[in-house]
């Protein structure tokens, strides 16, 4: 978020892998009770405010918040 807020381009590599690695198989996406949905909603959104945002997360970082997303029951936040 603060390097969004200062408008520094967040590079694709840091940003794909921190909104991966914070989801998990556990309760809320998180692994080891760290992380979860909330975490990669915020990283997410963090992203895509930054200078060029919104080309820098790929289908499959999207792919695995959509699919942790459903996994935990939120269905129509998945679909948006």
């Amino acid at each position: 978020e603060d390097m969004a807020e200062s408008d520094y381009e967040i590079p694709v590599d840091l940003a794909n892998s921190c909104v991966m690695n914070s989801l998990g198989e556990g309760p809320g996406g998180t692994h080891d009770q760290c992380g979860g949905i909330d975490a990669a909603l915020a990283m997410v959104a963090a992203v895509e405010s930054s200078p060029n945002g919104s080309s820098s997360l790929t289908d499959a970082t999207y792919g695995r918040l959509v699919s942790t997303l459903a996994n935990d029951g939120a269905v129509e936040e998945a679909i948006l």
